[in-house]
């Protein structure tokens, strides 16, 4: 017979078996018993202690769950962290069923899948995570985010909704809302959005990008520039000079957009870009021009660039024929 001490088995149980033992003197007290003592007595001692045992199992039962879990995690981002997908959706599988309760580690398995495109298993993740922990709005603004994805502003503002309904600090889910109205054209329901959002995270270089772009499409020129400066000065981004070059081209400051683009774009697409917001400014000869160097940087552009460079030649002849006539 193994000694007690080797059998892992009783070790592991041992803090049932235990617990009627540590439990505190005021609990024990019933515990010395006469021969005067009452079967119901006894009956409520005994139950006593029963209750205690199954809550200190419940308990441990719980931290060894929160252990195993936050190893496995820990885990998980490793492999992530070093290009091994398939290792780090292990580990989170791993650390999902040590914690049945927590959302966790299935947030972390939608991310997961988002990076490797497969939207509809990042989808399916984070719906399970909601269910996990209906009262966290988190499970919710990350479906949000991947509804917008898919393209489909609707479920997106819905999920965006349910979140902020369980916990209205969440300033991502207003930003969110923001987003899903200008996927659908709504610009003025966006400008209410992320002003909304702005007033609980004013220094979001994100946000402040996306209120730029929106304030941008409604006209107003000040406040978009306004809005893109304090992003950039927030923190650099892709969205931010995206946005900053295009409030300098809608000012006619083309060199200073061009110089924007090309941080983040290439040098055919930062010219169709410009060429673009010129068209929208209706200087046509700025927009011919910028089209055709687009074009001769990357002759393989895609049919749009020129049907644009198409519209604009026709616009600025247009012109061209007024300014004869009269």
């Amino acid at each position: 017979m193994k000694p007690i001490h080797a059998d892992r088995r009783i070790a592991r149980w041992a803090p049932v078996l235990l617990a009627p033992i540590l439990l505190a003197p005021t609990q024990l007290s019933g515990c010395a018993t006469t021969d005067a003592a009452s079967p119901e007595a006894t009956r409520a001692d005994a139950g006593t202690r029963d209750a205690a045992t199954r809550d200190g199992t419940a308990r441990d039962a719980a931290l060894r769950g929160t252990a195993l879990r936050d190893a496995a995690l820990r885990r998980g981002d490793a492999a992530w962290r070093t290009d091994r997908p398939d290792e780090a959706l292990r580990h989170y599988l791993e650390a999902a069923a040590a914690d049945p309760t927590s959302d966790v580690a299935l947030l972390r398995i939608s991310m997961l899948h988002e990076t490797l495109d497969r939207l509809d298993l990042a989808i399916r993740a984070s719906q399970v995570a909601a269910q996990r922990d209906p009262r966290k709005g988190l499970a919710m603004q990350r479906l949000g985010y991947l509804w917008l994805r898919t393209g489909d502003a609707e479920r997106a503002a819905q999920e965006f909704t349910r979140a902020l309904q369980l916990d209205p600090a969440l300033w991502a889910s207003c930003m969110g809302l923001g987003l899903a109205a200008e996927q659908r054209g709504d610009v003025t329901s966006a400008r209410m959005h992320y002003d909304e959002a702005l007033a609980l995270r004013p220094t979001s270089a994100e946000l402040l990008a996306y209120s730029a772009r929106v304030d941008l499409a409604r006209g107003d020129l000040p406040r978009a520039r306004t809005q893109a400066q304090a992003s950039l000065a927030a923190a650099p981004s892709t969205t931010g000079r995206l946005v900053w070059g295009d409030v300098l081209a809608r000012s006619g400051e083309y060199p200073d957009a061009l110089e924007a683009y090309h941080a983040v774009l290439d040098t055919a697409e930062a010219y169709q870009r410009l060429g673009e917001q010129a068209m929208r400014r209706s200087d046509w000869p700025a927009a011919v021009d910028f089209l055709e160097r687009a074009l001769r940087a990357a002759p393989n552009r895609p049919e749009s660039t020129a049907k644009r460079l198409a519209v604009a030649r026709e616009r600025l002849a247009v012109v061209d024929r007024r300014a004869m006539v009269r």
